[in-house]
């Protein structure tokens, strides 16, 4: 298992947080998410969470680029996707 800045430095995350802050920081990024992204890339990407949450992080990545069309998610969802899926393992 790595750190959190560990992840940061290899690109797995975008920000690292103390455990106090977290919850108010992933209130945080849902405000911007639901401010910057479509409705339609938040239900493609809700429902593609769902399905690879269970996978291993390299399925997961292989799943995702088949099933979605990354460049269709804005660039922080990508990034946060990423997060989510490291963060799971």
């Amino acid at each position: 298992m790595i750190n959190g800045e560990e992840a940061k430095s290899l690109g797995l995350v975008t920000r690292v947080v103390e455990k106090a802050s977290l919850e108010k920081a992933v209130e945080d990024f849902a405000q911007q998410l639901i401010t910057s992204a479509s409705s339609e890339s938040l239900a493609v990407t809700k429902k593609m969470v769902s399905e690879v949450q269970h996978m291993k992080l390299e399925e997961a990545l292989e799943f995702a680029s088949r099933k979605m069309p990354l460049h269709a998610v804005p660039k922080i969802a990508k990034r946060e996707l990423k997060h989510f899926l490291a963060s799971n393992r």
